[in-house]
């Protein structure tokens, strides 16, 4: 029955005058409008229910015949050093190790006395060559053979000495971690203890870098430290999450969403405020009559705001000089043309 509606509507949309002969005998002394009215719901409706055949055929093609996503939580590796790569590898900020820093030094300065040593060997034996030795190396080759040698050597070590310059240089650029982390790190330790004591390696903490570059600011610490140092049960309640909480009893589990939240309202309300808050004295001083203490409360009013304006860009962000620099002038800006142009409409 349904097949033959969506045909008596389908014929009655393309071509009315044969719709109105088909609704003749199927309704009985309809009017043509009636019919064509009748005629579009039921093509309307056929359509949403060809629609949801096919979005339903869709999800079942989705689902069918696929395997399934793989989900691994803590419990599913065996304490120990499997346990601990599983809770470093849940978060980027947790990826902290040793830089071995003494080591590193110990080694360049291994490997620098030895090109020392070199050094003067060679020096040596270009004193005590003939003169054909230090004026074509062809010629030198050919009688010299312990410089051929030698060279090989410092060759081969100066290759070694770069490659732990760029190491040791490569570690130097990595931060250390931040002390929140650092207590998270702390906290599953003495939760799990999944190593020995003389294999806790985080218990170096001047010598911890971390292999994500850090790029928290002031508020994002003050933020992690009032959410993850010692919080309260309220602070748990409100920003904590529990499933995960339930699941690593012992350890304080934060809602990422939430904390995120917390951030964005954070670092709005402070920029917005500064926006709107000079509007008003600056407003009040050019609707009065302009004089030399007028100008000067204006321009102390803009610096000052225009200062509040830097620090506050510098402890929510993480801006380089120049960038902390343009911002300051673009808002500075922003404060004379709003100036100039409320001056120029009251005078």
């Amino acid at each position: 029955m349904a097949t033959n509606i969506d045909i008596e509507a389908q014929q009655i949309f393309n071509n009315p005058t044969n719709g109105q002969s088909v609704m003749g005998h199927s309704l009985h002394g309809a009017t043509q409008t009636d019919a064509v009215t009748s005629g579009l719901k039921h093509d309307a409706y056929g359509a949403l229910r060809r629609l949801g055949r096919i979005f339903d055929r869709k999800s079942k093609y989705s689902t069918e015949g696929r395997p399934a996503i793989i989900k691994r939580t803590l419990d599913d590796y065996r304490h120990g050093y499997p346990h601990l790569g599983a809770f470093l590898a849940l978060d980027q900020n947790y990826l902290i190790f040793r830089r071995f820093g003494y080591l590193q030094a110990r080694v360049l300065l291994n490997i620098q006395d030895q090109l020392r040593e070199y050094e003067d060997k060679l020096v040596l034996l270009e004193k005590e060559c003939e003169d054909y030795g230090v004026q074509s190396r062809e010629a030198d080759d050919q009688h010299s053979w312990k410089r051929i040698e030698l060279l090989q050597k410092i060759e081969n070590k100066l290759e070694r000495y770069t490659t732990f310059m760029k190491n040791a240089s490569w570690f130097s650029l990595r931060e250390a971690p931040s002390e929140t982390n650092f207590n998270i790190i702390d906290n599953y330790f003495g939760t799990y203890a999944p190593i020995v004591e003389n294999e806790m390696y985080y218990l170096h903490k001047k010598d911890l870098v971390t292999v994500k570059p850090r790029e928290d600011t002031p508020m994002d610490r003050l933020i992690s430290k009032f959410l993850r140092d010692d919080p309260g049960p309220i602070r748990k309640r409100i920003f904590g999450n529990s499933e995960k909480a339930r699941r690593y009893p012992g350890m304080v589990v934060i809602s990422g969403w939430k904390s995120m939240v917390l951030r964005t309202v954070l670092l709005g309300l402070p920029l917005m405020i500064l926006l709107v808050a000079p509007i008003i004295p600056l407003y009040s001083l050019s609707k009065g009559e302009i004089t030399t203490v007028v100008l000067v409360g204006i321009m102390v009013i803009q610096l000052a705001f225009t200062c509040l304006f830097a620090s506050c860009l510098k402890c929510l962000t993480r801006p380089k000089r120049h960038e902390l620099f343009a911002g300051s002038v673009a808002y500075m800006g922003v404060l004379i043309v709003f100036m100039s142009q409320t001056i120029q409409g009251s005078h």
